[in-house]
């Protein structure tokens, strides 16, 4: 659930990382947060929820394949969105091989968004992206 953040400004954290969560009809990044004075934000994560996702990919180098040369989709959050590459041509091409009539039947128009981490980065084909603040929860993993 999305927090108000109506008296409050974060961006994201640029010490950290991101995280991919994919699956089927669900395409979800996350990150740590700074507050507008560069604080950190322990109690809250944010999140951004991709509208129609049908690829993505997520790359443990600190460094895209991309010259970003336009703006964040949203200011302090390194999400930008790319046109003419040559991994978003592929990924149609490959869809198109698979559903001939796909951009027949399916008017949606995508983009191909570009997430930036500390020392990753992940890309999406989505038709859209909602932000949302949510609080920080610590993942246990069971041994």
């Amino acid at each position: 659930m999305a927090t108000s953040t109506t008296s409050m400004i974060f961006k994201q954290d640029p010490q950290s990382n991101v995280s991919l969560f994919i699956n089927e009809g669900i395409c979800e990044a996350t990150f740590l947060l700074w507050d507008s004075n560069d604080n950190e934000v322990a109690d809250y994560n944010g999140k951004l929820v991709f509208n129609d996702c049908w690829a993505a990919e997520f790359s443990c180098l600190e460094v895209s394949p991309y010259s970003l040369t336009s703006d964040q989709c949203i200011p302090g959050i390194f999400l930008t969105q790319l046109s003419d590459a040559e991994w978003y041509a592929n990924k149609v091409r490959d869809k198109v091989t698979l559903y001939p009539d796909w951009q027949i039947w399916d008017k949606r128009a995508y983009i191909h968004y570009l997430l930036m981490g500390r020392d990753n980065y992940v890309q999406i084909i989505a038709s859209g992206f909602k932000f949302e603040i949510i609080p920080f929860e610590r993942r246990v993993i069971a041994k």
